[in-house]
This record gives structure tokens, sequence and C-alpha cells, in this order.
């Protein structure tokens, strides 16, 4: 057993041994318990399952990454560069498998 700063349905704090401090909000729990997991209806403790919101919202953020690296690519499309055309085209596809992750 080990024990745990559980706030607001959250671990934020993992003990070997119990700590003298905020006595109520420290609780014993198992050793699979991890910093990051919340308390379920049952009490046990599971990763909390991310919003399609908070999913949406990655896969825009890895989108926005990808997006950005097109500049020198397309300049070098351009300027007729080789190999610019392959490199645009697989961020295209990078960017369209994301699009077609989003819930």
């Amino acid at each position: 057993m080990q024990y745990a700063i559980v706030n607001a349905g959250l671990v934020h704090e993992i003990y070997a041994q119990r700590p003298d401090m905020h006595p109520d909000i420290i609780t014993e729990v198992e050793d699979t318990v991890e910093v990051g997991m919340a308390r379920q209806a049952n009490g046990s403790f599971a990763f909390p399952v991310p919003s399609p919101e908070q999913i949406n919202a990655a896969i825009d953020a890895q989108i926005i990454a990808l997006e950005s690296k097109q500049a020198r690519p397309l300049r070098e499309v351009a300027l007729g560069m080789a190999g610019a055309l392959e490199r645009i085209s697989a961020l295209d596809e990078q960017i369209a498998a994301l699009r077609a992750r989003r819930v």
C-alpha cells in the first residue's frame, strides 16, 4: 500500500509512507495507483478518459505544427527544387490522417 494526496478526485502526489500533512486529503491507495489517476464512482482509480474536445484539441495542435512546416517546401516547389513536392505531399498525407482521427 501507498498513500496519495487526492484532491478534487485526482491523485496529485504519491508517498511510500503516510506523510504528516493534509490528513483530510491523504488516502491509502493500492500500489498500482499513479499520479494523474481519478477516483471512480466505485472507489477505484483509473486514468481519466479525455473528452472529445480534449482529443480534438490535441489533434488540432498536431495539425497546426505540421502546417507550420509547409512554408519552406512550398517555396522550394515554387523554385523547382527537387524533392519539395514529395515533402509537401507527405505533410498533406499526415494532416489528412490526423483530420480523419478527429471525433
